[in-house]
């Protein structure tokens, strides 16, 4: 009997283990996949912020910035 009630807690812990693994991972980052254009210029707004100020929230990922090269003295 004892050996049966170890066996099932051990049981229980591993699978609420994997249970609360298994949950992180839908909070992982991700690339947006949608951006605010607003006055034609991709700013860096929430959707309602973007719609609020009278914006559009484009489908597609944001263009990407050109790096600035370093100055050279």
């Amino acid at each position: 009997m004892k050996t049966t009630t170890i066996l099932a807690l051990g049981l229980a812990l591993c699978t609420s283990t994997v249970a609360f693994a298994k949950t992180g991972a839908k909070h992982a980052a991700t690339t947006p996949t949608h951006h605010c254009q607003l006055n034609g210029a991709e700013v860096q707004k929430t959707k309602k912020a973007c719609l609020k100020a009278g914006g559009t929230w484009e489908k597609g990922a944001p263009a990407a910035k050109p790096t600035a090269a370093p100055e050279a003295k």
